[in-house]
């Protein structure tokens, strides 16, 4: 977002829209190192800069994450879109016991019947493999509107039906609607903010609304 970046975990709701419940915000990694670059890039850069020298970007998520379960006291069924199935972040979630769903990509390579393969090129829609020296399970969905390929789901979780995983991923998407409304029913674009802390207030004002709005409009249950 212009500079920073947010992870932003949400319940999904299976209404179309997920509700944000945990949002913590850092500097992006991709900021121009050009010198002709703006002057709010450069100064974005040098606190990046200086943020990374304590933490890196996989750390700070890791941390994020930690924090956010031992608030809860307990550890929620994780979704992620690619990117996060990094080996620092998976050890760590299953070392504690954590339930994650995360889309990789169909050129990854995983260990299988003891080859180095493309997941893509698993004969398999649900699959035991290794990775990073875990044994883990990749999940192919079937073809759907949303994507001509099939997404490769890469999961710890050992019980749940192939069936429930794919739809367990699919509604992650809940969260890019969520997105879709934050930049613009609500005008997002025009804010150029230099701090993560900004981003991650002006982030919950926005989530809280949506959460009330869910709230009351979400249909009553019958006793």
């Amino acid at each position: 977002m212009y500079g920073l970046t947010a992870l932003v975990g949400a319940v999904q709701t299976r209404r179309g829209r997920a509700v944000a419940c945990f949002v913590e915000t850092t500097y992006s990694d991709r900021l121009s190192a050009r010198k002709d670059a703006p002057a709010r890039r450069k100064l974005l850069r040098r606190a990046r800069t200086e943020a990374r020298r304590s933490q890196s970007f996989t750390g700070h998520t890791i941390d994020a994450l930690q924090d956010f379960a031992d608030r809860l006291g307990f550890w929620p069924k994780l979704v992620f879109d690619r990117g996060f199935g990094n080996e620092s972040i998976v050890t760590h979630l299953v070392a504690e016991g954590a339930t994650f769903y995360v889309r990789l990509k169909a050129g990854r390579y995983v260990e299988c019947d003891g080859q180095r393969i493309q997941i893509q090129e698993l004969k398999e829609t649900d699959t035991t493999i290794r990775l990073y020296g875990l044994p883990l399970r990749v999940v192919r969905s079937p073809k759907n509107r949303r994507s001509s390929e099939p997404w490769y789901i890469l999961t710890n979780d050992a019980y749940s039906s192939r069936n429930k995983v794919v739809t367990i991923y699919y509604h992650r998407f809940e969260i890019e609607e969520t997105f879709k409304d934050l930049k613009h029913l609500f005008e997002f674009h025009h804010a150029r903010l230099t701090k993560p802390n900004s981003l991650k207030v002006l982030l919950w004002r926005i989530f809280l609304g949506i959460a009330v709005l869910y709230t009351v409009t979400k249909p009553a249950k019958c006793h």
